[in-house]
């Protein structure tokens, strides 16, 4: 149930981070963004200890993975799975916690934190979704680290969903989610978010609330900068098991990719991400210029040949990492406002914005055509991204809202 690692230094202020997932392997944006702050700060600026639930196989599997993010690991018993588990997630529906908080209530990290209770001086609960495990300290400062503003995601979802009844559901979550998050902020004595947009809206609902910002990071050394190619291939990058990366991809299969297959007989498009829905893959995965991957193990080599990244998001919060990373591979991308939102990227310098169909496969026609603009996109992206967030700058301002 514990790994150590030898190289703990006393000295280090104890940092316990309490994730609601396991953050191996990194395969989603809040995994790989969590993974690579720890790394950059374990043994640097603190003595981590990192507790999520994990079964016996991934602690092994991933043994190494762990002894670069922290010097202690606990695990608990993760959510269920299977048909016991679609029938609880359904039964969720009717209680006041929305569905996918509740699936992570555990007792027994609850009865974990109290056991740790004065071993440390920070603790750190990942995403809103583990604010339902909240246990009071006696000492030690805890913050609440969230990726999104997870209510105007479901605000969004409800929003746009065609079906009536799937709307009503998303209506009802979204209520929950606001209700539960709104309350879960005034417990802590900070909140970290990743964008200054979410930190404006908690500001707005919580104006009494010690509220602070961290950039988004990539690793600029393995996502290699290599100048813009014609190969015509436009890629997404994204967890295809997430809805607004479903919504997104849909959107874009079905409104704006017939008209690029018109201009360019030659163009494919690649969606990397894992767990395609089937529904999605066999409407559109019939064309023969369209690929969808599932989970791949190296995003890097999947999508380093691509030419045009396309971020189609209509739904969203936080940051995008993964238009990151096409910035520092230098790969010119599309993308929606609210693909882009919370990133410091300027429209035509760094990435082309469109926000309708029609704008969308304008904005790839011209980047399929227009060298001198890809090589404009490329180089501005790269030069953002490798002055300003790499991910050892990035733990450090984390660290900075952490240290008392």
């Amino acid at each position: 149930m514990l790994v150590k690692s030898e190289t703990s230094d006393a000295k280090l202020p104890r940092l316990l981070f309490v994730s609601p997932r396991f953050l191996f392997p990194a395969d989603t944006g809040g995994q790989i963004r969590s993974g690579q702050i720890l790394r950059h700060l374990n043994n640097r600026r603190f003595d981590i200890t990192l507790i999520s639930p994990a079964d016996a196989q991934q602690e092994k599997v991933h043994a190494d993975d762990l002894h670069l993010v922290c010097n202690k690991f606990i695990r608990y018993r993760p959510p269920q799975r299977g048909l016991s588990a679609d029938v609880k997630r359904a039964l969720s529906l009717l209680h006041p916690l929305p569905a996918s908080v509740f699936s992570d209530n555990s007792a027994e990290l609850r009865s974990i934190l109290s056991e740790l209770q004065l071993e440390h001086q920070v603790v750190i609960y990942d995403f809103i979704h583990s604010a339902v495990n909240y246990v009071p300290q006696d000492s030690a400062r805890t913050i609440l680290f969230t990726h999104n503003v997870e209510q105007n995601i479901y605000r969004r979802n409800a929003q746009l969903n065609g079906a009536p009844w799937k709307r009503m559901i998303w209506r009802s979550q979204w209520k929950k989610m606001a209700r539960f998050e709104n309350d879960a902020l005034g417990r802590f004595y900070r909140i970290l978010t990743v964008s200054e947009l979410d930190a404006e809206f908690f500001r707005r609902t919580h104006p009494d609330a010690d509220i602070k910002t961290i950039p988004t990071g990539v690793d600029v050394d393995y996502f290699k900068y290599a100048p813009p190619n014609d190969s015509k291939t436009i890629f997404f990058v994204g967890s295809m098991d997430y809805s607004a990366n479903i919504d997104g991809v849909r959107w874009f299969l079905q409104d704006v990719w017939p008209m690029v297959r018109e201009r360019h007989a030659d163009a494919l498009v690649k969606i990397i991400g894992r767990y395609p829905p089937p529904a999605l893959v066999d409407r559109f995965g019939r064309d023969d210029r369209v690929t969808f991957t599932g989970w791949v193990k190296d995003v890097y080599q999947e999508s380093k040949d691509g030419s045009v990244n396309i971020v189609p998001l209509r739904i969203g919060s936080g940051t995008r990492i993964k238009m990151y990373e096409s910035l520092a591979m230098g790969i010119p991308i599309v993308s929606t406002t609210i693909g882009a939102e919370g990133l410091p990227v300027v429209h035509e310098q760094h990435f082309l914005k469109a926000d309708d169909a029609g704008e969308f496969a304008d904005a790839i026609d011209s980047l399929l055509r227009d060298a001198d603009v890809r090589a404009r996109l490329s180089r501005n992206g790269r030069e953002l991204v490798e002055k300003k967030f790499t991910w050892e700058k990035v733990a450090d301002a984390f660290a900075d809202h952490c240290e008392f």
